[in-house]
């Protein structure tokens, strides 16, 4: 709103207009202290006027002769205004009840009226409040001694029932006697409304790789209904039948957004809300959840990748060939304290680098509130296929692709055990099996009864609902180093030899470890008669034993064998 011809602005107004015509707007709002106030003739008008020039009064916003704006009182250039001709008056009759709590108003008269003389009044339920003899810029009669003021100001309270009359008396002629009240308005109470608050998030991401529309959301304290409009993004998205967002055309450009304005114009109760906005960014994201399954195939581009899992959770994300990128992977594990989950990561990683175990107090192997790590060890899977074949790591370092399973400790902070997501985040990520070697697929194979050199097939079957060929690999034994490997007992046990010593008075065991056997002898009628602890290459005594067939039941490691022993008798 033009205040002087410099183009200052003086106050403001807000407008709104929704996709179903429907039109919004503010009232009249003050630079300098965001009052609200009505302008007095443009927008709200005098109970009655008198004036003493009828053909070119009452005027608004310009000037009482030509109507021109605008016009200059004081040396300013006003455009806001209301006028009349001495002798005249503006007579309010504000009743009880009325939304106003004062008027203001410059007065004073229109420059280039050379003659302009006014005695102008404010009067206030009928009593004169302030009288003032006000002259124009350009009169050459003016008495001696004026003040040179040539704009003054009226403003009074309005509580309740108020009779405000601005009166302009006649000095010595009406010639050129213009009444001029610039910037007239009445301030409206402070409204008593509540004020309105949303929780509508500046940010969202739309997770989609392909145009979709989505419901707008916004929700206000008044319940009432929200109005959106698009401020930035428009060659993207259109706002249909007032809340879906029409995403139209993905942007390629990833710092590219859609920005919704919603407003909540209010009612009897609430204000109007303050501006809301949310800036939509677009992003191929996917989410997995516990029970879910996600196909990806060579090439795919994902910006970010949610997957949920807990303890019964496997086989969620699959390369059906090659590799696939990943901005940001979020894996969610729910654990229950006490209890084992199977885990693996795409990418060599320290677990509380990519996760917030500290800040959940979890620390690895620690007493009071620890988290745990164990791998796969075959050689104890060789040794004590009954017994825990599992190593507690005393680092949390995984490798890429392989196998582990994890624990929480059960804590005081959680006496009810109950279930602790921790999320894990890792950035820039490929999935799949590389044939360059840089990935990889682990399988875990019991070679145990397996000599090397030895060559079988490995059959990689499609999970439920996956169709598809099974997949063939042939694998071969080959170890690097033999005297690594773990002990074969049941291989040891089909070599193994019994021989006598020179005198016959005892046997040995060809055993390839000194790994203690156990070795039980029968005689014909299967009833034991000796039973020792054997350690090759030692002697076991059989001088009491009579000449005659025997059995020899040997277990050795996870091994058990019987082989025949003929005792002779002595030449």
């Amino acid at each position: 709103m033009p205040f002087v011809s410099s183009g200052d602005r003086y106050a403001y107004q807000a407008k709104a207009v929704m996709a179903d015509g429907t039109t919004l707007a503010t009232e009249m709002i003050e630079d300098n202290a965001l009052e609200r106030f009505r302008w007095i003739g443009s927008d709200v008008k005098w109970t009655s006027y008198t004036t003493g020039y009828a053909p070119d009064t009452p005027r608004i916003d310009g000037s009482i002769d030509y109507k021109t704006n605008p016009f200059a009182v004081g040396g300013i250039d006003f455009y806001k205004s209301f006028s009349t001709h001495a002798k005249g008056s503006f007579t309010f009759n504000l009743p009880d009840g009325n939304p106003y709590s004062r008027l203001f108003t410059y007065y004073g008269i229109q420059d280039n009226k050379s003659q302009g003389d006014v005695r102008f009044s404010l009067i206030v339920n009928g009593e004169t409040v302030e009288t003032h003899d006000m002259y124009s810029m350009t009169n050459t009669t003016k008495p001696d001694g004026y003040d040179g003021i040539y704009l003054r100001k009226f403003e009074t309270a309005v509580d309740g029932k108020t009779d405000i009359v601005l009166d302009g008396g006649v000095i010595d002629n009406y010639n050129h006697d213009h009444m001029n009240f610039p910037m007239g308005r009445l301030y409206l109470k402070r409204d008593g409304r509540k004020e309105q608050t949303t929780s509508w998030p500046a940010t969202q991401v739309l997770a989609t790789d392909k145009p979709l529309t989505h419901t707008l959301d916004a929700t206000f304290s008044s319940g009432e209904k929200v109005y959106y409009y698009i401020a930035a993004g428009g060659e993207y998205a259109s706002i249909d039948n007032g809340n879906t967002l029409n995403l139209h055309t993905l942007p390629q450009d990833k710092s590219a957004y859609v920005e919704v304005v919603a407003v909540q114009p209010g009612d009897d109760s609430w204000l109007p809300s303050r501006i809301a906005r949310c800036r939509y960014y677009v992003r191929n994201n996917k989410t997995v959840e516990r029970d879910g399954r996600l196909v990806l195939k060579d090439g795919d581009e994902i910006d970010e990748l949610t997957v949920y899992a807990d303890a019964r959770s496997c086989g969620q994300v699959v390369v059906e060939s090659g590799l696939a990128r990943v901005d940001k992977l979020v894996l969610k594990y729910t654990f229950t304290p006490g209890e084992w989950n199977f885990v693996s990561f795409p990418a060599d990683a320290s677990l509380s680098r990519i996760s917030k175990l500290d800040a959940l107090g979890y620390r690895l192997n620690d007493g009071q509130k620890a988290f745990y790590l164990c791998e796969y060890d075959t050689r104890r899977r060789a040794g004590q296929p009954g017994g825990d074949v599992w190593t507690r790591l005393q680092t949390d370092n995984v490798a890429r692709n392989k196998g582990y399973i994890m624990s929480l400790s059960p804590s005081a902070d959680n006496p009810g055990d109950k279930p602790v997501e921790v999320t894990f985040v890792l950035g820039n990520t490929t999935l799949g099996v590389d044939a360059s070697g840089n990935g990889s697929m682990n399988v875990e194979l019991n070679m145990m009864q397996l000599e090397p050199g030895t060559e079988f097939p490995v059959y990689v079957m499609p999970d439920g609902g996956v169709k598809g060929a099974p997949l063939k690999v042939m694998v071969r034994f080959s170890p690097d180093d033999l005297s690594a490997l773990p002990v074969n007992h049941a291989k040891a046990l089909e070599d193994v030899r019994v021989t006598f010593n020179p005198n016959n008075s005892g046997i040995r065991l060809t055993l390839p470890t000194q790994e203690q056997a156990k070795v039980v002898i029968f005689d014909s009628k299967e009833r034991m008669v000796k039973a020792v602890k054997y350690v090759s290459p030692y002697l076991i005594d059989i001088t009491g034993l009579e000449p005659g067939s025997y059995q020899l039941y040997i277990q050795y490691g996870n091994a058990t064998a019987t082989r025949p022993l003929e005792i002779k008798g002595k030449d």
